[in-house]
Order: structure tokens, then sequence, then C-alpha cells
């Protein structure tokens, strides 16, 4: 029971877990033009190619316990990663609307929604289309309304935007519970055996 005498069921519980994370995140703000969305592409898209490229792999590699750094694999997975890399920022200098990458971002994450930092302009009320991906590679795909907007004291075109999942897969909401509840258990872990 909530100190309201409500009865909390476990679902709305593992809703309220949030995590402190740095995932790959894109979003859209719907009804963003194609030449706003350009613009911001073409700014970042080095930065956006070598963080969506290396972090999965990065990632991949520190999750696999088989895997170790002397690995035959290891650099089978870099050559694939220039590769694709290559590719991308061939294709994104063509035509840069058409590559639309996520960028590495400290988030608040729960099942419910998520809190990030972002220099564009959105208001409360606007409703986003957010793709995150969790490591080592799973994309997770949502539609989120903003609930709350607050500028940030440390740089004043910037602004920390909370949002609630309106839209979202039964399967993409577990992949984000499972990863939180991860997550936190590696934290404890870690604070238990060093501490």
């Amino acid at each position: 029971m909530s100190s309201t005498g409500e009865t909390i069921t476990p679902d709305e519980r593992r809703e309220w877990l949030r995590i402190e994370d740095r995932l790959l995140l894109s979003y859209r703000v719907q009804g963003d033009t194609e030449e706003t969305e350009a613009a911001s592409a073409a700014s970042n898209i080095e930065r956006s190619l070598a963080t969506f490229i290396v972090k999965p792999t990065a990632d991949l590699l520190a999750h696999a316990e088989l895997v170790t750094a002397e690995s035959s694999l290891v650099p089978w997975l870099m050559k694939i990663d220039w590769l694709l890399n290559l590719i991308l920022t061939t294709l994104a200098n063509m035509k840069p609307e058409a590559v639309a990458l996520p960028e590495l971002t400290e988030v608040t994450l729960s099942a419910g929604g998520l809190a990030f930092e972002t220099k564009q302009p959105i208001e409360i009320g606007d409703m986003l289309s957010i793709s995150l991906v969790l490591p080592p590679f799973t994309p997770v795909h949502a539609m989120a309304a903003v609930v709350a907007v607050a500028p940030l004291k440390t740089d004043a075109s910037s602004r920390r935007v909370s949002v609630e999942f309106t839209a979202i897969e039964p399967d993409d909401r577990e992949r984000l519970i499972r990863h939180i509840l991860h997550i936190q258990a590696e934290r404890l872990r870690a604070r238990r055996l060093g501490g």
C-alpha cells in the first residue's frame, strides 16, 4: 500500500524504478520539418556516427565473458565498425537528413518515461518519437508526451526535458525494465564489494 492507502500493483512499482544512465538516444518532435532535422543532423553527424558505431561494440565486448581482448573476434569487429563508419559517413555527406543517428546521452530512465538534456526547442505537450539503444544493442521505440521542461542553470541554451511514454510495445517496456533491474543489480553488487 502507498502512503495514501492505495494498493500498488507490481507493474506500477516496476515503472517507478529509475536509473541514471548513458544511452544512445534519438528523438524527433512530431511535426518538425525536414529542414530542421537536416540542419541538426549535419551539425552532429561525425560525432554521432563515431558514437553510434563504437559504443555498441564496446558494450558488447564489456558484457561478453567469452570474448577477451586477445580474441581473434575483436579485430574483425573493429574492421566492421570502421567499414560501417565509412559507409554511413559517405551516406550522411550525400544526404544528411537521411541518416538519423542516436547520440550518447545522459538520461534518467524508468519504464514509464525518461528525462534528458537538449538544446532543441521543446515545449510541454509536444509529442516525441523516441528511439533508445540499450546495451549491447537493443533498440527500443516509443511515443512520448513532454510533461516538464526546465532550463539548466549551467547552460542557458539547454533544458532538461521529462517525457512520459504514451505508446510503447509491451516487449520494449519489458526490455527497459530488464535493463533497469540489471543496472541496479550491478551497482548494488559493486557497492557491496567496494564498501
